[in-house]
């Protein structure tokens, strides 16, 4: 993974073939096999490189091939993880993804802070490049999150239908997932440790363009139009209007829940807006009309059914100045 260069000083190249063996033999290897070095080992190995680097920060060519080095090998290693994410069945592919970010968000955390000293001259004197942490979350995302950002997309939505036919056992899977999407559009990705937990955060203000979000965001709410309209139609089928108005007041209570569990920063307006008109939007008519209808309920003095109705209608609005 190291460059050669004649300029390089000998001593410089010698101690850096040492770290870049300890490096693939006592941590990189453990990355791609999701075992984790001891900390005492690890310790070590941070603190030689770390007083290593400090050594040459401010030699120009040194400091330019340290900088590559640390480019190539998150680059390398992000690589091998990806072949991993090739080979998997997609309905497999969610607990590895969550897995292989934890263990980039591990390698990035360790790498940045070994490397720490490139950034505060060598990145810092030069305005055109990328601090280390910019540009380790740049290899991350087109090397781990772009390519299977459809697939995962597509995986997570799946969890999310089991959750909405009241399987809540995949709640966790579907946070982690969600916030890695949510970190893919952050804008200057600083990456720390809160509460003995890697996470990555805006190194300064909030990001306002949401690409990563907005593109799962955008097949979710295909995927939720197609849930309700199929759920409205088997519900009509064998259900009384009463018995579709409650059934439907539950779920959305359920659905409301949900929301607030997972969805928050989300468009829920929007989301909302599709699940009401599948619900009652596109069926209202019917619904009024059936032998257990509007007319029965009036005519026998249903209070409470209306009650419910009226309940449900006005998530609608439309449907109260239709019905």
């Amino acid at each position: 993974m190291a460059e050669n260069n004649a300029r390089l000083l000998p001593e410089y190249l010698k101690d850096l073939s040492v770290i870049d063996e300890s490096l693939k033999n006592k941590f990189i290897k453990y990355i791609l096999i999701s075992i984790f070095p001891e900390d005492k080992k690890s310790l070590s190995l941070y603190l030689y490189i770390y007083n290593f680097v400090g050594q040459y920060e401010n030699k120009d060519e040194e400091a330019e091939n340290l900088y590559n080095y640390y480019r190539m090998t998150i680059k390398y290693t992000s690589n091998e993880l990806a072949k991993e994410l090739k080979l998997i069945p997609s309905n497999k592919m969610i607990d590895l993804f969550i897995d292989i970010c934890n263990r980039m968000d591990a390698l990035i955390s360790w790498m940045s802070r070994s490397f720490a000293y490139i950034d505060c001259y060598f990145v810092k004197s030069r305005s055109h490049i990328k601090k280390l942490e910019h540009l380790a979350f740049d290899i991350y995302r087109n090397n781990i999150f772009l390519p299977f950002q459809k697939q995962l997309s597509d995986e997570l939505n799946k969890l999310i239908e089991e959750d909405r036919n009241g399987n809540k056992a995949f709640r966790k899977k579907i946070q982690n997932i969600l916030n890695i999407i949510k970190s893919m559009d952050l804008a200057l990705p600083k990456i720390i440790m809160k509460k003995n937990i890697i996470i990555w955060t805006n190194e300064y203000n909030e990001y306002f363009e949401k690409p990563a979000t907005n593109y799962w965001f955008k097949l979710f709410l295909d995927e939720t139009e197609k849930f309700f309209s199929s759920k409205a139609i088997k519900d009509l089928q064998k259900l009384s209007t009463p018995e579709y108005v409650s059934m439907q007041l539950n779920f959305l209570e359920e659905e409301k829940e949900r929301q607030n569990a997972l969805f928050k920063g989300l468009n829920l307006e929007r989301l909302n807006e599709i699940i009401y008109k599948e619900l009652i939007g596109k069926n209202m008519i019917e619904l009024l009309e059936m032998d257990s209808g509007l007319k029965y309920m009036l005519e026998n003095n249903k209070n409470e059914e209306l009650s419910n109705l009226f309940d449900l209608f006005k998530l609608y609005e439309p449907s109260l100045r239709n019905s």
